[in-house]
């Protein structure tokens, strides 16, 4: 007696086994990390250490599939915002940080929602990213990010900008190569150009001053 599978084509077995294989892959991402603070350790960790072996979660080079994060922030950190994000979102910043903190988190019994605080330090200082980590399938998944006591520079308020650097001199400053959070793709700029506008209105009106003045005989 023959089973059934060996009457099936050897096409038709390996389908079945691709599938298999990616329903167990989104298994287990949305099972989600142990902790709060494990889900955004398994997001940021990559960034800090770029020599870490491979990985299916390294935001360092955009390998997202295996990260515990939620389908709306695998999807916005897969589309930054063209010629404005230029650093990378998750890090708001270009450079690798020379060390990162990642907060270990005590909720109480119940809670499905956690704000996991991460330092991000440089030469020139460092700044604070809080991570928003929900529970979801069992497991708990990254969901959001702003700077610290800040949810208005939330990642889905574009462009994501870098949060507010503190030196140990007492000044604040933000790291280069990214605009400020929040005000849609000109933000950043706003000062040049209303300079530049202010500029040419009154060369225009100087201009057309010098038009209206009656020619001497």
């Amino acid at each position: 007696m023959h089973s059934v599978g060996s009457k099936l084509p050897r096409s038709t077995f390996f389908a079945a086994l691709i599938c298999l294989l990616s329903v167990a892959t989104v298994a287990a991402q949305t099972a989600g990390a142990a902790t709060p603070s494990q889900a955004v350790a398994a997001l940021v960790g990559p960034l800090a250490t770029p020599g870490r072996g491979p990985s299916g979660c390294n935001a360092l080079t955009g390998r997202l599939d295996d990260c515990p994060i939620t389908a709306r922030l695998r999807d916005r950190l897969a589309h930054p915002v063209a010629g404005v994000e230029t650093g990378n979102l998750v890090s708001r910043s270009q450079n690798p940080p020379q060390a990162l903190d990642v907060a270990q988190v005590k909720l109480p019994a119940g809670a499905t929602v956690a704000n996991v605080n991460t330092r991000w330090g440089y030469g020139s200082g460092e700044y604070t990213i809080t991570f928003v980590v929900r529970q979801e399938a069992g497991g708990w998944l990254v969901d959001d990010s702003y700077c610290l006591n800040n949810p208005g520079s939330s990642i889905y308020n574009p462009p994501t900008g870098p949060c507010p650097m503190s030196s140990s001199a007492g000044g604040q400053g933000n790291p280069p190569g990214m605009p400020s959070t929040g005000a849609g793709p000109g933000n950043g700029y706003g000062l040049p150009l209303a300079l530049a506008v202010g500029a040419l209105l009154a060369g225009a009106g100087l201009s057309w001053m010098s038009r209206r003045r009656p020619r001497r005989s």
